[in-house]
């Protein structure tokens, strides 16, 4: 309960265009599986958001998502069908950047 409390009163404080910003930059367009993630072998790749924002990597070694923070985020459920595409879910809340 006490992590509740403290994740609402950090997004609070935000903004509504920081909060989207931050929920967009979870999201990759289309329908791309795990193993199309890491289908670059050894070498990283880009990955293109929903929020505009391209500097997220996926860290093939590692199979972690990378964000602009060097923050990384380990994959722990693969390929989860969703209507609209697939879900790869995650350990870590990732930033598209330092926050307001």
């Amino acid at each position: 309960m006490r992590n509740e409390a403290q994740a609402i009163e950090f997004y609070v404080g935000l903004g509504e265009e920081t909060v989207s910003n931050v929920l967009l930059y979870h999201v990759v367009p289309g329908s791309q599986s795990y193993n199309q993630l890491k289908r670059a072998g050894d070498v990283d790749t880009a990955l293109k958001v929903l929020g505009g924002v391209q500097d997220a990597t996926f860290d093939a070694k590692r199979r972690a998502i990378v964000d602009q923070l060097d923050r990384k985020a380990f994959v722990f459920v693969k390929n989860l069908p969703a209507q609209n595409g697939k879900i790869n879910v995650i350990g870590k809340v990732i930033l598209p950047g330092p926050l307001g």
